[in-house]
């Protein structure tokens, strides 16, 4: 076998003979040609291994992927559910300030009315005083 190693293939040949040297060149290269093969098949059966390996890995961080998304999804559902109700607490809130703003109003405009009227009792009054006055003033005279 040692033949097989020398630097020159065609050394073979012109040694033994052009039919027996292509014969032992051929074997050679076939058994060079196996002992690769079985290399590849190796290199093959650790990479197949190894993508397996990360394809079983890649499914749970599939998995873990939807299942962090769907957690999402209902985190963000529950989010928009709260973002609606505030919207309609405000909503409400703001229809009970404008019936307490318009009661406001109509209570404002009663007491200048209760004002007004006020005002002309005490002025009446006040005639009425200044009338009693003239006339108790008058009679004492």
């Amino acid at each position: 076998m040692l033949f097989l190693f020398q630097s020159e293939p065609i050394e073979l040949v012109k040694e033994f003979g052009p039919s027996a040297g292509a014969v032992i060149l051929c074997a050679g290269l076939f058994i060079w040609n196996t002992i690769q093969m079985n290399g590849v098949s190796n290199k093959l059966d650790i990479n197949t291994k190894a993508i397996q390996d990360g394809n079983s890995a890649m499914k749970e961080g599939n998995t873990e992927l939807k299942a962090n998304l769907e957690s999402q999804v209902q985190a963000q559902r529950e989010l928009a559910q709260s973002v609606h109700q505030l919207a309609e607490s405000i909503h409400h809130q703001a229809e009970v300030a404008a019936e307490e703003l318009g009661l406001v109003r109509e209570m404002a405009t009663k007491q200048d009315v209760l004002i007004s009227s006020q005002n002309s009792i005490m002025v009446n009054f006040q005639s009425i005083l200044q009338q009693l006055i003239t006339v108790l003033g008058g009679s004492k005279k």
